[in-house]
C-alpha cells in the first residue's frame, strides 16, 4: 500500500473514532448535566407550587373546592401531574376525597420521615414528594387522632408532583446533535487539512526521495531534489544528494579507470601478439588463464588476514599445531584447519566442520586445560569471562597447551585434539549414561556427535579424535 493511502486511511479512521468517542462523551455528559438542571428546576417549581397550595388552603380555611380547582389548574399545564396525599389524622378529620393515599414505598417514606423524596420513574418522568409539615398556623384547623390540635412538626400529608421531561429531553438531543454535527464538520475540515499538508510536506517529498533511490539501481545518479520545508525530510534529501554526487563521482572514476584498463589490456594483447608472431605462432593467444589465476590470488588474500593469526602457532610439521589456552584463538584455528578440506567433497559442509572444531577446541581449552565447569546458573554465566581471565594467569593452567594433529585425503579427515588437563569420565557422557543433573555439561558433546562421522575419547578423557567422511 502506498504511503499516501496509508495516511488517508489513518486520518479517516482516526476522525471516525474521534467523532464516535466525542459523540458518546458529549451525549452522556450533556444529558447528565441537563438532567441535573431539570431536577434542580423541578425542585424549585415544586416548592413554589407547594407554598401556593398552602396559601390557598389557609386563605379558604381548607375549603376543598378551591383546593381541587387549584390542583386541576396545575394538571392542565401539560408538563406536570399533581396529586395530594393525606395523613391519617387529616383523613379522619376531613375524609378521603380523591384516593389521596400513598401508592408506593417512596411516598410512604416521605409521609413517615418528612423528607423530600425524588424518584426517576423513567427516562422522561421525574417525581418529587414534598411533605406538608405543620407549623404554628396548622393547629388552628387540624386535629390529631385524639381530636386535639396537632403539634408543630406533625406531617399532615404530601404533595406529589410528577414532571414530564420529554420536551426538555428533545431540546437537549437537538443541542447535542447540533454540536456533534458541528464537531464532525470541523473534524472533516481538519482531516482534509492534515491530508493536504501531509501530501504536500511528507508524502510528496518521500515519493521523490524513493524515486531517487530506485534510480540508483539503474545507475541514474543525476538527482534533482528540491529544498523541502520539513527539516527531517530535508536532512534525508540532503543525504541522498550527497550519496548521488558520490556515486556519480565513483561512476565517472570507474569509467575512466575501466577505459584506462582496456587501453592497457589492448597494449598488452598487442605486445603478446607481436611476440607470438615473432615466434612463428599464428593463433590468437587467450589471456583467460592469467585472469583466472589473478582472481584466485585475490580470494586467497581475503582469507589471509583470518588465517594469519593461526599460522603463527603452526608447528612446522606436516600434521600438527600447538596453541596456548587462549579462547580468542579458537575460531581462527578452526577456520584454518577446515580450510584444508573445504573443497574435498560436496557432501560435507565446511561450516559444519568449522563448528565441530570450534566446539572441540573450546572443550579442550576451557574445560580441559583451564578446568572450568559448564555454567549452570545466570550468575555463573555472567562470571565466566572473569574466571577464564583469572585461570589464564595462574599456574598450572597458564602453561598448558592444546595440540591438534590432523590428516586428510579425498575420502576423509581426522583430527586428534589433546589437552593437558586432568581429563574426565568420558564414557558416561559419550554413551549417554550421564545422570539428569550432569546432562547440562554434555550438550557440547551432543553437538559433536551430530556433526561428526565418528568421535572417541581416550581412557583418560583428555584426548578427542574426530573423523569426517568426505
Amino acid at each position: 500500500m502506498r504511503l499516501q493511502w496509508k495516511v488517508f486511511f489513518i486520518v479517516t479512521i482516526s476522525t471516525a473514532i474521534a467523532a464516535v468517542l466525542v459523540g458518546l462523551v458529549l451525549s452522556t455528559s450533556l444529558k447528565a448535566k441537563d438532567l441535573e438542571e431539570a431536577k434542580h428546576d423541578a425542585l424549585e417549581r415544586a416548592i413554589l407550587i407547594k407554598s401556593s397550595l398552602i396559601n390557598v388552603m389557609i386563605g379558604t380555611d381548607g375549603g376543598y373546592q378551591q383546593v381541587a380547582r387549584t390542583i386541576s389548574e396545575l394538571n392542565l399545564s401539560g408538563d406536570i401531574e399533581f396529586r395530594m396525599i393525606r395523613a391519617k389524622h387529616v383523613v379522619r378529620q376531613h375524609g378521603m376525597k380523591r384516593n389521596e393515599v400513598s401508592r408506593d414505598e417512596h411516598e410512604t417514606r416521605a409521609i413517615e420521615t418528612g423528607e423530600i423524596v425524588n424518584v426517576m420513574d423513567n427516562e422522561s418522568s421525574y417525581r418529587l414528594i414534598l411533605p406538608f409539615i405543620a407549623d404554628e398556623r396548622c393547629p388552628v384547623c387540624h386535629l390529631d387522632m385524639n381530636d386535639k390540635p396537632i403539634k408543630i412538626g406533625t406531617i399532615n400529608g404530601a404533595a406529589v408532583i410528577t414532571f414530564n421531561l420529554k420536551e426538555r429531553e428533545r431540546k437537549s438531543n437537538e443541542v447535542i446533535a447540533y454540536i456533534l454535527a458541528s464537531f464532525v464538520v470541523v473534524m472533516i475540515l481538519v482531516a482534509g487539512l492534515i491530508l493536504f499538508m501531509t501530501r504536500k510536506d511528507i508524502v510528496g517529498p518521500v515519493e521523490k526521495i524513493v524515486n531517487a533511490l530506485q534510480g540508483f539501481g539503474e545507475e541514474k545518479f543525476d538527482v534533482k531534489l528540491p529544498a523541502f520545508s520539513v527539516n527531517e525530510i530535508e536532512i534525508m534529501a540532503q543525504t541522498i544528494r550527497e550519496i548521488a554526487d558520490d556515486l556519480n563521482d565513483r561512476k565517472a572514476k570507474g569509467e575512466k579507470e575501466l577505459g584506462e584498463a582496456k587501453a592497457r589490456n589492448a597494449e598488452v594483447e598487442e605486445l603478446i601478439l607481436e611476440k607470438a608472431s615473432a615466434m612463428g605462432i599464428d593463433e590468437k593467444i587467450s589471456t583467460d588463464g592469467f585472469v583466472k589465476g589473478l582472481s584466485v590470488a585475490m580470494d586467497e588474500a581475503e582469507r589471509g588476514a583470518l588465517l594469519q593469526e593461526a599460522l603463527c602457532f603452526h608447528q612446522r610439521t606436516d600434521s600438527e599445531m600447538v596453541i596456548p589456552s587462549d579462547p580468542d584463538l579458537i575460531q581462527a584455528v578452526a577456520v584454518y584447519l577446515s580450510s584444508f578440506i573445504g573443497c574435498c567433497s560436496e557432501r560435507v559442509k565446511k561450516s559444519s566442520i568449522e563448528l565441530a572444531l570450534e566446539e572441540a577446541l573450546a572443550n579442550a581449552v576451557i574445560h580441559g586445560n583451564l578446568e572450568i565447569e559448564s555454567p549452570k546458573t545466570e550468575e555463573e554465566i555472567d562470571n565466566m569471562g572473569d574466571l577464564i581471565k583469572e585461570r589464564r594467569s595462574l599456574e598450572p593452567y597458564s602453561g598448558r597447551k592444546v595440540s591438534v594433529a590432523y590428516s586428510y585425503n579425498k575420502v576423509g579427515a581426522k583430527f586428534v585434539i589433546t589437552d593437558e588437563g586432568p581429563g574426565f569420565n568420558s564414557k558416561e557422557v559419550v554413551d549417554g549414561e550421564e545422570s539428569g543433573k550432569d546432562r547440562y555439561s554434555g550438550r557440547g558433546l551432543i553437538i559433536l556427535k551430530t556433526l561428526t562421522s565418528k568421535m572417541e575419547y581416550n581412557e583418560k578423557g583428555n584426548q578427542l579424535t574426530l573423523r569426517f567422511e568426505l
